[in-house]
């Protein structure tokens, strides 16, 4: 009787799950066996062969338990320059681990943050999973995004990051400090993303009822535009709203408290637009 001959990919991932066997307790096993197929399931076939099992079974662990404390809403982050004595594998890059609610732009956002510093990223695993926790926040289910299980589960998003080697300590905490800072931006801007459709929805029909000083055409023109944005055609990231008003021989905008949402929800200290007045 022949035998299946089985492809790179998965002969490669066989001597993981290998490691894994040989390296968890029973328990924790199947578990763990789940989590290092879903981790490695969207990763081209050249990014997972060029790597030894050992760092990817270390990567992929050391992922798992970062990410078992983590509170619903709030990200997780670690940069670090994983070793074999202190983690149990190697890498020639720097390491990003996040774990945080799916949601859109997340990949983006992050990269911005490292192309802020011209940090070069080599290797972006990304996978989403539906994931069902513990009281104590610990993982005690999953299955792939896609999958049929219809019980009370949260999509979590866990991105491991390899980038530029980076061994200067300050500059490592200012990363995190942007990554932090653009997962923020990224939460505001979804949670008020309806909201915020909602008003170019009110500004709009707003445009019908008020008397402007604008040609009847214009004023139909700027309504048609604002209704074709809210329906699906513009990334709607902040909104805030202003008085026009004269201070000190100057005309300034001055925000209305309360208005801002998105990543314009919060006004900080700030009372008036800096960038109306530089303009």
């Amino acid at each position: 009787m022949s035998q299946t001959k089985q492809d790179p990919r998965t002969k490669h991932l066989d001597r993981v799950l290998a490691l894994a066997a040989d390296k968890v307790g029973a328990d924790e096993l199947p578990l763990i066996e789940a989590f290092i197929r879903l981790y490695y399931q969207g990763i081209a076939d050249e990014d997972l062969l060029e790597r030894r099992p050992q760092d990817l079974f270390g990567a992929a662990h050391a992922h798992w338990r970062f990410a078992q404390d983590r509170k619903p809403g709030q990200p997780v982050i670690r940069l670090y320059n994983p070793s074999t004595q202190r983690h149990g594998w190697k890498s020639t890059h720097t390491v990003c681990e996040i774990v945080n609610d799916d949601m859109p732009f997340l990949v983006d956002s992050i990269t911005m943050a490292f192309a802020k510093h011209e940090i070069g990223i080599h290797l972006t695993v990304h996978p989403i999973i539906a994931v069902t926790r513990a009281k104590d926040c610990h993982i005690r289910k999953m299955a792939s995004a896609g999958g049929n299980d219809k019980s009370k589960v949260e999509l979590e998003s866990f991105l491991h990051i390899e980038v530029d080697r980076q061994t200067d300590a300050q500059l490592l905490e200012q990363i995190e400090a942007d990554i932090v800072t653009a997962l923020d931006d990224v939460r505001s801007a979804v949670s008020d993303w309806s909201a915020m459709r909602a008003k170019a929805e009110e500004i709009a029909a707003g445009l019908q009822a008020d008397k402007l000083p604008l040609p009847a055409g214009e004023v139909e023109e700027g309504k048609q535009f604002l209704h074709w944005l809210s329906a699906n055609h513009f990334t709607f990231l902040g909104y805030r709203e202003y008085d026009l008003t004269r201070e000190d021989d100057e005309d300034v905008l001055r925000i209305i408290e309360g208005s801002g949402l998105g990543i314009l929800r919060d006004t900080g200290p700030e009372k008036v637009s800096k960038s109306f007045l530089v303009l």
